[in-house]
């Protein structure tokens, strides 16, 4: 049971069909419609990433897929470290002292501080010019997917999940065709990422920043009720003491997620280290069904993560269900997943890859009993954000981390990718229970904010 200090006397319990009523009243869509809309967000996103892998897997040979998992592996690391988690404080309102400006200035001061030490990586790592470049070209598109976070943090923020699930699918539909077509006809990864990026860029220009714009009716989260001016203003503000306050209230998270990056991406590096690039290009293809089960979660954990703090606030008993009802989301996806791969297994390797991939069934087995791990203790880091818990969860990362390391150690340079696959799924494991010892916590931790 998830913590209940103030349980009761926060409030009396609500039903579903409560729910819905007091969202309705509130003006706010009901939680079932916000699930639907990510949903379906996420999920297009998902199948369109997943395709882009696939295209890769049939137009290069496993190591230019390992060039693109490298890029991955290099960038998802710093861009997490840089993110400073903006979204989920813009989504739960940590702070009420900061505009969508202050954090799109922020965003873009620390996106381009990031591409700088993605590019000293790839530059001063001895790796070989090809892949130094797909590397950089990986980082230029993820920073401008991390610019596109910070806009739809503030429309799920007013939660339009709507409009940032419609952005959703045009991104991952535009990035599929471009890199499609530029795979065919170049059969160059680094082209196929630069087309990527530029349909990305294409999107956060053509849609995101009007969408935004056209968002109106929310207020800012420091505006008064009854304003009647709710435009946000699109240009970003940059400020020392707001730079440094927005930085000291995502810390702790920024550190949390850069452990939790570096613990899903060290087993990469040692598998690229010990068994060179086409075995990573193989893992990377192997381990995207633990990406979309991240995928899949977030789009029920981002709906559900502003009512959850209001819920932690008001009403106890409604923040743990909605926790366990999360939950409920990875389990019964694995199970259905595992009968479906038991069932068709290496055949379905083999049509969505190339028939070499066949090999690694029971890689990808041991890969979703990670993703469904991670995915549970993403849960709990959901819960624990809107419950105002920002400082433990920089430890929590650390301990998982270091488990991380000392497994890849041990477990990869004799046991190949079924070992990587083992350490995946001891970080995924480690990561629920030192998350569910920070919620067990005793003490009540409040809501934190900026002083």
């Amino acid at each position: 049971m998830l913590p209940d200090q103030a349980d009761e006397g926060c409030g009396p319990s609500t039903s579903e069909e409560d729910l819905g009523s007091i969202s309705a009243e509130r003006g706010r869509p009901a939680l079932p419609h916000q699930i639907a809309w990510t949903l379906a967000g996420n999920l297009s996103y998902a199948v369109a990433q997943w395709g882009m892998l696939v295209v890769l897997a049939k137009t290069v040979s496993p190591a230019g897929v390992g060039q693109f998992g490298l890029g991955l592996a290099i960038a998802t690391p710093v861009l997490m470290l840089s993110n400073f988690q903006l979204r989920s404080l813009q989504a739960t309102r940590a702070s009420s002292e900061f505009h969508f400006a202050d954090y799109l200035g922020f965003r873009l001061l620390s996106s381009g501080m990031a591409l700088l030490v993605i590019l000293a990586i790839a530059l001063l790592s001895g790796y070989a010019a090809a892949t130094a470049a797909v590397v950089i070209a990986v980082g230029f598109a993820k920073c401008v997917e991390s610019v596109a976070d910070t806009l739809y943090g503030h429309l799920q923020s007013g939660e339009r999940m709507d409009r940032i699930a419609v952005s959703m699918v045009m991104k991952g539909l535009m990035s599929l065709i471009a890199l499609s077509v530029a795979m065919w006809i170049s059969h160059n990864v680094l082209v196929g990422v630069l087309a990527l990026a530029l349909a990305w860029l294409a999107v956060l220009l053509a849609y995101d920043f009007p969408a935004v714009a056209k968002a109106s009716r929310y207020r800012e989260p420091s505006q008064k009720p009854g304003s009647s001016s709710g435009r946000v203003g699109l240009s970003p503000r940059w400020g020392w003491p707001g730079v440094l306050q927005i930085g000291r209230l995502g810390l702790p998270l920024a550190i949390a997620s850069l452990f939790l990056a570096l613990a899903s991406s060290v087993p990469r590096y040692f598998v690229e280290h010990w068994q060179g690039e086409e075995a990573l290009g193989y893992f990377t293809a192997l381990a995207y069904p633990t990406a979309a089960f991240s995928i899949l979660l977030s789009a029920f954990g981002q709906a559900a993560t502003p009512r959850m703090a209001m819920f932690y606030r008001t009403n106890r008993r409604e923040y743990r269900r909605v926790v366990l009802m999360l939950g409920a989301v990875p389990v019964v996806t694995a199970a259905i997943a595992i009968a479906v791969l038991v069932a068709i297994g290496p055949v379905a390797l083999g049509w969505l890859y190339r028939s070499d991939y066949a090999q690694f069934f029971p890689v990808l087995l041991i890969l979703l009993g990670a993703g469904t791990a991670w995915s549970l203790a993403s849960v709990l880091g959901y819960a624990a954000t809107a419950s105002g818990r920002l400082a433990g969860q920089a430890p929590v990362s650390g301990v998982v981390l270091a488990t991380t390391l000392v497994a890849s150690v041990v477990v990869i340079p004799s046991g190949g990718l079924i070992g990587a696959a083992l350490v995946i799924f001891i970080g995924g494991a480690t990561a629920f229970v030192s998350y569910l010892v920070l919620l067990l916590g005793k003490g009540n931790p409040g809501y934190v904010t900026v002083p």
